[in-house]
């Protein structure tokens, strides 16, 4: 954890929609620091729901060896630019994959019950300590699921 995310926290809804796009923790994400959703506030606009991933690699970080290239090499990647208060974090902005535009619309609408089985895999396992203290409150293991 950096000192940004123990000072700041992160933004919830990240350990839901990170896994939409990556199979790692965010942590192993180049120099991550939150992820987002299009609330309608992001400069630049696009045209279509997106996910935001916050980094450190931005400005003169940039170039720098620390994982950036992959980030873009995603298949959902769309672009990257730099923060507008602090050029050093950037930020790399990804389409919603095909297979989870419903599940990101249940996030929107914070209808975290409405989340597909797929996604709550994902979830589960790429976050298991949130175990007890989410994932388990959100969507309850009965024998069928378990």
């Amino acid at each position: 954890m950096s000192l940004y995310n123990m000072v700041q926290g992160v933004n919830p809804m990240m350990f839901l929609l990170t896994p939409m796009l990556f199979d790692i923790h965010a942590n192993q994400l180049p120099r991550f620091r939150d992820c987002f959703m299009d609330t309608g506030d992001n400069e630049p606009k696009f045209d279509e729901d997106i996910i935001l991933i916050y980094t450190r690699v931005g400005g003169n970080n940039r170039g720098c060896d620390f994982g950036e290239k992959d980030l873009c090499k995603h298949p959902n990647f769309l672009n990257t630019y730099d923060d507008s208060f602090d050029n050093t974090y950037g930020n790399y902005v990804f389409s919603v994959p095909e297979k989870f535009k419903e599940d990101y619309k249940h996030v929107k609408e914070k209808n975290f019950t409405a989340i597909s089985e797929p996604l709550q895999q994902k979830c589960r396992k790429i976050y298991p300590k949130l175990k007890e203290k989410l994932w388990d409150v959100i969507w309850p293991q009965t024998e069928a699921n378990a």
